[in-house]
């Protein structure tokens, strides 16, 4: 794969886990979970991430063995296979706990395509 187009999955990836992580900020589990358009929102920016990682596996996971690429990968196939049975918490709680370290996973392999 071209270093730009690696870069150019890299820097999407970032957006939709900024982009996720902006649109949940501090809001509550309880209150997230009683807008459906920000719980799909988010999903689309879950898949979206999955969809970009898994592009990009077979060429960086073995460089990056510490980003969870089956993790992120899973869950956009869930979200995209099984999207009616998606249970809210689980987006909550991965934007929360799971995409701050994967942003700055991100960040660095970034700089190293630099």
């Amino acid at each position: 794969m071209k270093k730009e187009t690696l870069i150019l999955r890299v820097d999407t990836i970032i957006k939709f886990i900024d982009a996720a992580e902006n649109d949940v900020g501090t809001m509550s589990l309880e209150d997230f979970g009683k807008s459906d358009l920000l719980v799909r929102g988010t999903c689309f920016c879950l898949m979206q991430i999955g969809e970009q990682m898994n592009n990009l596996e077979e060429t960086l996971s073995k460089d990056y063995p510490q980003v969870p690429w089956n993790k992120a990968i899973g869950m956009r196939n869930l979200i995209v296979h099984v999207y009616n049975k998606v249970k809210h918490e689980p987006v909550y709680w991965t934007v929360k706990n799971d995409l701050p370290s994967l942003r700055q996973s991100f960040v660095e392999i970034r700089k190293n395509l630099i």
